[in-house]
């Protein structure tokens, strides 16, 4: 598929934001489009794979009422099932 993310597109969804506390994800991953309406061979998408890509722990998966999250220098936001933030926080190496 031949649709990159316009300016317009990226303004909006930033403005959104802004009023809705949450975003489009296929404006800040359009390889997700590619993955679910075009021909690519997309891997899985689940918190493993996603805490492995970028460098970040979760115990115990799946949780129920406390988890534990292991990173470096990194800012974390919980969402609730419909994509609303419930807890944001940052947590500084020293």
């Amino acid at each position: 598929l031949n649709d990159p993310v316009s300016t317009k597109e990226i303004d909006r969804n930033n403005a959104i934001y802004v009023k809705q506390n949450n975003r489009n994800p296929y404006i800040d991953h359009p390889e997700y489009v590619e993955c679910i309406w075009g021909t690519a061979n997309c891997v899985g998408t689940g918190i493993a794979a996603i805490a492995e890509a970028h460098g970040f722990k979760l115990v115990p998966n799946p949780a129920k009422a406390l988890v534990n999250v292991a990173c470096n220098d990194c800012q974390i936001s919980v969402l609730d099932i419909t994509g609303k933030t419930i807890v944001k926080g940052m947590k500084k190496n020293k």
